[in-house]
């Protein structure tokens, strides 16, 4: 039998595009839950993170998707940020819920969907890749 180790730490998620085995992630989005238990009640981003931390983040889910050789997808890959580094929760290839693609549109220009039916036509997502200007705000569900 095998037991889940309880994981210690602030929970994120992050979002990401790979095309032709290169990985894009396209936000880190903070979440919120409740004191009582473990259920989201809300979501940020992107996460107002250290620059260091961001980074190591990100490293680790291009890694994750390489290791289980994600692509041509979008991903939704959930982290626990623990004291020895992130560690994943799961992963999916799949947009994220909650909202997730339109506060990344709000937030950041990038319109998620429109990646995702350019990937699923092989036509190459990150071409003229480009973040609307001003467009890098919070946003928050």
């Amino acid at each position: 039998m095998y037991t889940e180790s309880y994981l210690k730490g602030k929970e994120y998620s992050v979002q990401a595009m790979s095309f032709n085995r290169q990985h894009k992630i396209l936000v880190v989005t903070e979440k919120f839950k409740s004191e009582d238990h473990c259920i989201e009640i809300g979501h940020c981003l992107p996460a107002n993170l250290d620059n260091n931390i961001s980074k190591s983040i990100e490293m680790y889910v291009v890694s994750i998707l390489e290791a289980l050789g994600i692509d041509n997808s979008a991903s939704h890959t959930e982290i626990i940020l623990t004291e020895k580094g992130p560690v994943v929760v799961e992963t999916h290839a799949r947009a994220g819920g909650d909202n997730i693609p339109i506060l990344l549109q709000n937030s950041k220009g990038i319109n998620l969907y429109e990646m995702i039916a350019k990937c699923t036509l092989r036509i190459n997502p990150f071409e003229n890749f480009i973040t609307v200007p001003g467009a890098s705000k919070y946003t928050a569900i």
